[in-house]
């Protein structure tokens, strides 16, 4: 029993370690303190929240520390605050508006600060370059050329502003073409119930026409007419025999319906006595 206990418990643990031991490790040591993150091309809220925290659950109160006005959408090039782990929980299990107000104004400015203080140390360790790289990289630099514009390049100038407006245009149309292509797949979701609805509709019929058609087969066939019986046991008989067998056949015929011919003779009698 013990043996089975652990070895349950360990593979629960070579489970979690698999699944979440990137954010565990890595990306929880990231967020001990607030950070901006600028979003890239495909991602969201519920993405950064399982990459960050490890729990995709958090994409609300990502969403309200950042006041999103589309909860269901970012774009490329955003800034979004990454707060630290801890205030995250704090806020997503928070049920006070002052609460969440305070812990969002305070990570909001904390996350700035540390981008200011990142920003800083990034100037000061290039303001700390040695100063003759300085001096040969302004020694190398070429002086402008002073250049006056003519017509035809202030024309060319022009279009290409009124281009980039264009991309600025079609940039959106496509933003927009995109949103209803989401709303088509997820009405396309409707594509396979039907499909699988019209498969065992078409085997429902299958099976009822061959369980059908074997009882045809298995009825008996009835029986033959004494007439074709007649004519399928002499059908290979010469012509004088053949003639001979009809006659006993329509005599046998004319033997069978005489009680009916003098049954209507006589009914034919008493309508005749009756009138006269």
């Amino acid at each position: 029993m013990r043996a089975l206990f652990k070895t349950l418990l360990a593979a629960i643990c070579m489970t979690m370690i698999l699944n979440f031991g990137d954010v565990l490790i890595g990306s929880r040591k990231f967020l001990e303190e607030p950070r901006i993150h600028v979003v890239q091309e495909g991602e969201y809220f519920s993405q950064l929240a399982k990459d960050y925290y490890g729990n995709p659950e958090y994409w609300r109160a990502l969403a309200l520390v950042n006041r999103a006005p589309n909860v269901d959408r970012i774009y490329p090039g955003e800034h979004v605050i990454l707060p630290d782990a801890g205030t995250l929980a704090r806020i997503a299990k928070s049920q006070r508006m002052t609460e969440v107000n305070e812990l969002v104004n305070n990570q909001q400015a904390l996350a700035v600060l540390e981008t200011d203080q990142s920003a800083s140390e990034f100037e000061k360790n290039l303001q700390t370059a040695p100063p003759i790289e300085q001096e040969k990289a302004l020694e190398t630099s070429p002086e402008p050329e002073m250049h006056e514009a003519t017509d035809e390049e202030i024309t060319a100038m022009t279009v290409q502003e009124h281009d980039g407006a264009e991309g600025i245009d079609a940039y959106e149309a496509l933003a927009g073409l995109q949103s209803e292509e989401s709303g088509d797949t997820a009405s396309s979701g409707l594509f396979w119930p039907i499909a699988g609805s019209a498969a065992v509709l078409f085997a429902a019929i299958a099976f009822a026409y061959r369980r059908n058609k074997k009882q045809q087969d298995e009825e008996p066939e009835l029986d033959a007419s004494p007439i074709q019986s007649f004519i399928l046991e002499n059908e290979n008989d010469s012509p004088e025999k053949r003639s001979a067998g009809m006659e006993k056949t329509t005599s046998a015929t004319s033997d069978i319906f005489k009680p009916v011919r003098r049954r209507n003779e006589v009914e034919n009698e008493k309508d005749v006595a009756l009138t006269i």
